[in-house]
């Protein structure tokens, strides 16, 4: 896979023959009977030689008062197939709308033909689906850098932190004894009994993902002391709780960040969970 210059080159030639209204770009389009072409109106679905037949038209009737520019191309090949995705600025009687577009061409006597087209005009997901969603990459770097843990109060003056990991043994088979709202029950006593020891024991509760969670202590040796008093709290009773610690110094010019092995650590607890 490779970029393909020449079919930037197609596909701009055939965005101008579009944009003047000229039917002769519809030459370029596939007669196989596999050929789609997906517009933005629902039922704009169009399949083999009808999508000839019914663009045609649209092409006439949209002549002198719609226009097209490509202002992002980006294309590749591999073999004889190739493919290309658009930014466009559409103008219909003096509105200006941002587009889509996506072509996927193969290669039929030597010349490239668009074998599936999909246009589509951008729609923000909020109006959409009625709610936010991530949407870009610079988003997506903000959101982890605000859900990562701030452990730069767990810091020993060496700057090491020790995580420790507890969960109920065989927490599923107990679910199953007790039912829903036994379990639940239960589920809030020991949560309780968590982040009260890990306070006596001047940790913090980083994280809790339904019968695990995740402390972070300023020492190995306050992480075993948390260990042993929440055996002791839950000693005798349903629910017996599992837990396993792993240190690591935290890199000087990351604040609050994770060292290597206890990122692992956490990366471990997360597939667990």
């Amino acid at each position: 896979m490779e970029p393909s210059e020449e079919i930037r080159r197609v596909i701009d030639r055939w965005t101008r023959a579009i944009a003047e209204g000229d039917v002769e770009c519809l030459e370029r389009l596939s007669e196989h009977e596999g050929s789609l072409i997906v517009g933005t109106d629902p039922a704009e679905w169009w399949r083999g030689r009808e999508t000839r037949a019914v663009w045609g038209r649209q092409i006439e009737e949209l002549r002198g008062v719609f226009s097209v520019r490509a202002d992002v191309i980006d294309a590749w090949e591999e073999g004889s197939v190739g493919w290309a995705a658009v930014k466009e600025t559409i103008s219909v009687e003096g509105r200006t709308l941002e587009a889509r577009a996506t072509y996927v061409l193969r290669l039929e006597h030597g010349e490239w033909k668009v074998v599936q087209a999909h246009w589509s005009l951008p729609q923000a997901k909020v109006e959409a689906f009625g709610r936010s969603l991530t949407v870009t990459i610079d988003e997506l770097e903000k959101i982890v850098q605000r859900e990562q843990p701030d452990l730069s109060g767990t810091l020993d003056s060496e700057g090491t932190v020790t995580i420790m990991f507890t969960d109920i043994v065989e927490s599923t088979v107990l679910l199953g004894r007790l039912g829903d709202h036994a379990w639940l029950d239960l589920l809030r006593r020991h949560n309780a009994i968590i982040e009260q020891a890990t306070a006596a024991h001047g940790g913090t509760v980083v994280e809790t993902q339904g019968d695990g969670s995740m402390l972070a202590f300023p020492s190995a040796r306050r992480a075993v002391g948390c260990a042993q008093a929440i055996q002791r709290a839950v000693a005798g009773r349903d629910g017996g709780t599992a837990g396993g610690a792993c240190a690591g110094r935290r890199p000087a010019t990351s604040r609050g960040s994770f060292p290597t092995r206890v990122s692992r650590a956490v990366d471990e607890y997360q597939t667990r969970a």
